[in-house]
């Protein structure tokens, strides 16, 4: 059953790897590189996501930790998204 995923990477090679991989499968996939752009599709298409894959450490956030990924994994936890 094709399912709607959230891919968070930051480097491009392995993101796009991936995605290909996933779309190969059936699997529609919203790709991202950074938190923010993660987290404006979160706030936009929560009901639509069915698995997010998430790299914990995503980089060039100043606002937040190294571990940028964290903060994703947290907000969908705290809202009952996964």
């Amino acid at each position: 059953m094709p399912a709607t995923i959230l891919l968070v990477e930051d480097i491009p090679q392995h993101r796009t790897r991936v995605a290909r991989i996933l779309k190969e499968m059936g699997h529609e996939v919203i790709e991202v590189a950074h938190h923010a752009e993660a987290m404006s599709v979160i706030k936009r298409r929560a009901i639509d996501i069915d698995l997010a894959i998430v790299d914990l450490r995503l980089e060039g956030s100043q606002e937040h930790s190294t571990y940028e990924g964290d903060y994703v994994l947290n907000y969908l936890w705290e809202h009952c998204i996964l």
